[in-house]
């Protein structure tokens, strides 16, 4: 059965009576695919200059979905829209290990088993060196 991971946004004042979300699936992969730290760095130093990559807090809960539960510390969400297409990525620093840790995908309505370590790393790769490329870039934790 696949892992399915619900954020829960906090609301505000716009959105007060009910509260956001987004569904992610769980990434299953041969082997799991670590994010360096200073990805996630770069891209808050880019929201501080640019404004087309913002960074926010605003992960109120993450409810999982079907049997597995994934021990995570905290998480980061990755948005962006590059030609009218939005795409995230769920992040969860693993708890044992203490590493940055790529656990799910949205939208999930395509093989994910054709994502790999590989074209995840160059995603991050592009959004820090083409940011001005994207519609929209936004990390939330």
């Amino acid at each position: 059965m696949s892992l399915f991971l619900k954020v829960v946004f906090k609301g505000n004042k716009e959105f007060e009576k009910e509260k956001l979300s987004i569904t992610f699936k769980e990434l299953k992969s041969d082997e799991k695919i670590y994010v360096p730290s200073q990805h996630i760095i770069k891209l808050r130093e880019l929201s501080k200059i640019t404004q087309n990559v913002i960074s926010f807090q605003n992960v109120l809960e993450i409810i999982h979905i079907g049997k597995q539960r994934l021990e995570c510390t905290y998480y980061y969400i990755i948005l962006y829209v590059k030609d009218q297409q939005k795409l995230g990525i769920l992040i969860g620093n693993e708890k044992n290990i203490k590493r940055e840790m790529v656990i799910g995908i949205w939208p999930f309505n395509y093989n994910l088993s054709e994502i790999t370590a590989k074209n995840i790393i160059e995603t991050f790769e592009d959004l820090i060196k083409n940011y001005q490329d994207y519609e929209k870039i936004c990390l939330i934790t």
